[in-house]
This record gives structure tokens, sequence and C-alpha cells, in this order.
């Protein structure tokens, strides 16, 4: 029984600001819902974050949590591998003729693709950017809105396959710069290894969070 433990739920993302004890949640940037849970599913999400210790979350996920928690706690502690991320690893073996960007993130509405999209058709000047083949297909709306924004790719966009964690690094460091997380108002992880490589960022910052 829930309510015979004591234990800490840490949110991460979606699922509190997408709650699965909310009827038909969804994110602000989505119409469709992205969870469709009937009464007794929502019952046993509702049961279960009300009989928690605390709530454990940080940067733009603790705006939502303090919806619904009446001890929410923010940590905003990201943790980054420095012996993956640092200055000292050795670049990709590619050649470069322009000014490149490098853009590991999903193409989907929550990393801001579609913001960038957009903002390139007002771009003059000449550069590239390598942008990872990942999709969101987390939901049909997300999938179809991936998939319209991965048809629609800018000539200065250019596709590169999935990377190896460990090989991101190599990527950073033989960028120019780095494009992190356009809509949410934080960094991610992009950001903090991209630092950590000695990169400049571009991301969208809220400093109401």
């Amino acid at each position: 029984y829930l309510c015979d433990l004591n234990y800490v739920p840490i949110y991460f993302g979606r699922d509190i600001d997408a709650p699965r004890f909310v009827k038909n949640s969804t994110e602000e940037w989505n119409e469709e819902p992205l969870h469709k849970l009937n009464f007794l599913e929502r019952y046993f999400y509702k049961k279960s974050f009300n009989n928690a210790v605390l709530h454990v979350t940080g940067l733009f996920v603790y705006k939502h949590l303090k919806k619904y928690s009446k001890n929410p706690v923010n940590n905003a502690r990201v943790i980054v591998d420095k012996e993956i991320f640092n200055e000292d690893i050795k670049p990709i073996t590619r050649e470069k003729t322009k000014f490149v960007f490098f853009s590991p993130n999903r193409i989907e509405k929550f990393k801001g693709t579609d913001i960038l999209w957009n903002a390139l058709q007002y771009c003059k000047t000449d550069f590239e950017i390598l942008q990872v083949d990942w999709r969101d297909t987390g939901s049909d709306e997300e999938n179809r809105t991936s998939l319209k924004l991965r048809e629609n790719l800018s000539s200065h966009v250019k596709l590169i396959p999935m990377i190896k964690r460990k090989e991101m690094s190599s990527y950073y460091q033989w960028s120019d710069a780095i494009i992190g997380n356009l809509r949410i108002g934080s960094f991610e992880y992009v950001e903090l290894e991209a630092v950590m490589c000695q990169k400049p960022v571009i991301s969208f910052t809220d400093k109401k969070i």
C-alpha cells in the first residue's frame, strides 16, 4: 500500500507539466492530450502523488510542480560528466568551409525547432547547422509536427545520424557554436555540456526561471 511507504518522486519534465492525474493533460505547446487515462488510472496516479513525503524537481519544471504540491523542493543541480565533456577532447575529423552550429536536440516544439526554422528565413549570412536526425514520436501530434519540421529543412541545415553520447564532445569541439533549447526558458544538458567544452551557446533564457 502506497500509504505505508516513504518515497520522494523526482520530476524531470512531462511527468509533472502534463501530469497523469489530470484528465487529458498536455503540454502548453501542444493541443492533443499527452495522456488519455480513465478515472481509475488517474486516481492511482493522484494517490501516488498525494502520498509522497515531498516532491523534488528543478529548472523550468518547478513552476509546474508548485501548482500541485504543497511541499515542492527546487533542486536546480544538473550533473555533467567532466571526463566526457571538457575542452581537451579532440574534435571530429570533418571538413569545415563555413561557420558551423551544432544542434544535438530532438526536432520538435519542446526544443524550439519550429522557432529556429522560422528564424532562419531572415538570416543573411552563410553558415551551416549540423542537426542530429532525431525526431519526437511521443504522441501522434508530436510525431506529425516533428515529421513536418524534418521535411521542411532550411538550406542552412544538414541532417546527420544519431551520435553516441561518448562521441558528443568531439562534435562540440569541432563546431563553432551550439544551439540549445529555444523554448522552455532554462538550460538543459546540451547547454551545460557545451559550456564544459568551452563553446558558446545560443538558447532562450526566461529570467523568471
